[in-house]
């Protein structure tokens, strides 16, 4: 099959994409009715301006918002019951410095990286951006990744709580981080401490505010500013297809529950 038919109509792949773009609407819906910014980013962002809207073999909705938003969906998210909102203080086992969005009517399975998680629906992923020191954005980083591996092998009460513990400790490194930042030199927006984004992959903020608008599949969603200098930054020549597109879906295995 060509690469550009892989999500055709009536594929297994374009009924999740699908599903993926209600939860977007509904969520945008939400930030909407609540004045939080936010907007269309990484292969989400890349699929509206290439391909209308999902990359063809892409299986996952990338958004973010500044710190600040973030907060305010926390808040937000406290008072609505048609998700699950699944983040580190909502799901034990759930270690990343951010959140998604999860459906209820569906069930996965993300290769082995969900075995604990408490909410396993469909989801689309919420990234936090803030100003912040390179190196310990990188240390913080690199020691989710290898705490997160604990807690994917995690399958004895020991190992559990071994993860819990380290989780504990984890975000204790985070808000001393965010303490020392205070004092360091700071003039880049990069996903938080304990997020999954690469410190060095920054965002200029007159680059994506004011938001300009997209369209992605039938609607408009927020995009940054300048998308083309974005998209140049994480991609380089995003307009050229991928020879190979075996690794660029993350092999989702989904239950429809209704």
């Amino acid at each position: 099959m060509n690469k550009l038919e892989i999500n055709k109509e009536g594929t297994p792949l374009r009924k999740q994409q699908l599903r993926l773009l209600d939860i977007l609407k509904d969520f945008d819906s939400i930030c909407k009715k609540n004045d939080i910014k936010y907007w269309l980013s990484s292969g989400t962002l890349l699929g509206a301006v290439r391909h209308g809207g999902f990359i063809p073999w892409d299986d996952d909705v990338d958004v973010e918002m500044m710190r600040k938003d973030y907060l305010k969906l926390l808040k937000v998210m406290e008072n609505e019951n048609a998700y699950d909102f699944q983040t580190p203080k909502t799901d034990p086992f759930f270690l990343p410095n951010f959140a998604k969005l999860r459906d209820k009517h569906t069930r996965i399975q993300e290769f082995d990286v969900d075995r604990n998680y408490k909410y396993r629906g469909l989801f689309i992923d919420i990234f936090q951006l803030e100003k912040g020191n390179s190196l310990l954005m990188t240390f913080t980083r690199k020691l989710m990744w290898n705490i997160s591996f604990i807690g994917k092998k995690a399958n004895t009460n020991f190992s559990r709580r071994l993860f819990l513990f380290l989780k504990s400790v984890f975000y204790l490194i985070i808000r001393l981080s965010r303490a020392i930042t205070c004092i360091l030199p700071k003039n880049k927006l990069r996903h938080v401490y304990g997020g999954i984004g690469v410190p060095d992959m920054f965002r200029e903020e007159d680059k994506i505010f004011p938001l300009s608008i997209i369209k992605f599949e039938d609607t408009l969603f927020p995009a940054p500013k300048d998308v083309d200098f974005y998209l140049k930054t994480i991609y380089g020549d995003y307009m050229k297809l991928p020879e190979d597109i075996s690794m660029d879906n993350h092999g989702i295995k989904i239950e429809y529950l209704d």
